[in-house]
């Protein structure tokens, strides 16, 4: 879906629908708000109506008690690098609820920066990608994914006598306490066993790892 003059839509239109496309027999719509109170873009997918089979008509509403599990990706092009801020998701559209998105996909003030590409002679970009679930196929798993304050997130390693180092693939920091876990940093002189001994390796390490996965944002 392709913005032109965006600057006008931003001042003056709250909402902006595009076009209506089909995917999966379903009706769909790409829809944005450029101009919501909390100084964010929001992007949203929504279901119109459902294609019947047995039916030619392109006008079918569905059923009252129709539902779709979706797993859609909602992308923001970059004009300059060339690439996409991306935004996945697996939601359960129904008759009362045939929108979801991300209400703050993005700040006003970044995205209307013409510096970071999003916004290229007052046009920008966005898409969607949708698949549709097998209503038949088990759902069992749930992914709960959530920022947790970090009170003491830098940790310093000093290391005194480098070349001295006896184990030249693995050698450990101590023990080290962050975000209610603990890890140590593990360094290999002469990088892993696979390479060719001309690159140092680096590795943050849980020290206990649990059972569930564990998704970590850090930098070395």
């Amino acid at each position: 879906m392709k913005v032109d003059s965006f600057s006008l839509f931003s001042k003056s239109i709250n909402k902006h629908k595009g076009s209506v496309f089909e995917a999966s027999r379903y009706k769909r719509q790409l829809s944005f708000y450029p101009n919501n109170d909390k100084n964010y873009l929001s992007l949203y997918l929504t279901i119109i109506w459902c294609n019947d089979d047995d039916d030619e008509s392109d006008d079918i509403a569905p059923s009252i008690n129709w539902e779709v599990n979706v797993n859609f990706t909602l992308f923001v092009y970059n004009q300059t690098k060339d690439n996409y801020l991306v935004f996945q998701v697996v939601r359960r559209f129904h008759e009362m609820k045939k929108e979801w998105g991300f209400e703050q996909i993005i700040s006003l003030e970044t995205f209307k920066d013409v510096h970071n590409g999003y916004v290229v002679n007052d046009s920008c970009v966005f898409g969607a990608e949708v698949f549709t679930i097998n209503q038949t196929a088990p759902i069992s798993a749930t992914l709960l994914v959530q920022r947790r304050f970090i009170d003491n997130p830098i940790f310093r390693w000093e290391i005194k006598e480098f070349f001295k180092i006896t184990n030249k693939y693995e050698h450990n920091s101590q023990v080290f306490f962050s975000g209610a876990i603990e890890w140590h940093l593990s360094i290999g002189p002469n990088g892993q066993l696979s390479r060719d001994g001309k690159s140092l390796a680096m590795f943050l390490m849980m020290e206990h790892p649990k059972e569930s996965t564990t998704y970590v944002e850090f930098c070395l």
